[in-house]
């Protein structure tokens, strides 16, 4: 028997790659465009059987009980979602590589404004902790579970002992769970982290702080991108989609050097080439022909301004 604290309400045995593509069968997925034997291939050595099933919920499936194919997908292929698990990482390349020229060029940016102030640096640094400082504990009184963390107070004593134990081992070990329950009384939020994470850009402090300088992203894209505001409308259900706008909307604002306005449009065109190679893909699936088409577009009108003398 495992240990009751680790075990999972669900347990799933661990299948090969030949019988996770006869899981994908029963439930539909058809192996036409894409054949079982390159299917096992891909399952073992390119990608993961989590990572590609996490993609079939973007698809529809058979809903009335009196059919055969009830719960069954329709129209999916196993090629359609191995190709999302290609675009996911071509997304993520490309958006880590536009995120880092935005923060060296806000750092150039803030490095500029210090000089040309003339203020102590070191006591403007300490203003700005001490802001972060006070902003963090403001995050944490609106998420904290105080219950929770009372409820855990004589399991943080007892450890607080092995902190001054000589043998690093039973420090850090000591250490690892007081992290650990401060985590479970912050449902796992990461107080360092929450207000810049890109995937909570809808509705963290960080973007209502853009849209009230540039504006909110669906808007800007019809504004200032000329993005057609029935596609914009049509694509309010997918933050992702939004999130990118965002990003690239801050790129066309905050990196100003022509090299790297350049070089991000060249990625731009590269990832929309990439994006339209199997479009044909997806036109049966109403929110994912949109996303696709709102994706498409928002690279290619900002590679053009970026290209913009």
């Amino acid at each position: 028997m495992g240990d009751s604290g680790t075990a999972t309400t669900r347990e799933r045995p661990l299948i090969g790659a030949a019988q996770q593509v006869r899981h994908l069968k029963d439930r539909g997925v058809r192996f036409e465009l894409t054949d079982e034997r390159e299917a096992e291939r891909f399952l073992r050595e390119s990608n993961f059987f989590f990572k590609v099933k996490a993609f079939a919920k973007c698809f529809s499936r058979y809903t009335n009980p009196d059919s055969e194919h009830f719960g069954s997908y329709i129209n999916l292929d196993f090629a359609h979602l191995a190709e999302l698990t290609r675009l996911d990482h071509h997304l993520r390349e490309t958006v880590l590589s536009l995120t880092l020229d935005i923060e060296h060029y806000m750092k150039v940016e803030l490095n500029k404004m210090i000089m040309d102030e003339g203020d102590d640096p070191y006591e403007l640094m300490a203003s700005f902790f001490n802001s972060e400082r006070e902003r963090k504990v403001r995050v944490l009184e609106k998420r904290v579970d105080l219950d929770s963390v009372r409820s855990k107070a004589p399991t943080v004593m007892g450890l607080s002992g092995d902190l001054a134990a000589q043998d690093a081992e039973t420090v850090i070990s000591a250490l690892a769970s007081i992290l650990h329950l401060a985590s479970d009384s912050l449902d796992g939020i990461d107080p360092e982290h929450t207000e810049r994470s890109l995937a909570g850009l809808g509705g963290s402090s960080y973007t209502r702080g853009l849209i009230e300088k540039y504006g909110d992203p669906g808007h800007m894209a019809v504004e200032e991108l000329g993005i057609d505001r029935e596609l914009v409308s049509l694509t309010k259900r997918a933050p992702i989609v939004h999130d990118f706008t965002a990003l690239a909307l801050c790129y066309m604002h905050i990196a100003k050097s022509e090299n790297a306005r350049g070089d991000a449009a060249g990625q731009l065109r590269a990832l929309r080439r990439r994006f339209m190679a199997h479009r044909d893909y997806f036109s049966k699936q109403g929110e994912l022909k949109n996303g696709l088409a709102m994706l498409s577009e928002v690279m290619d009108k900002t590679a053009d301004r970026l290209s913009r003398p």
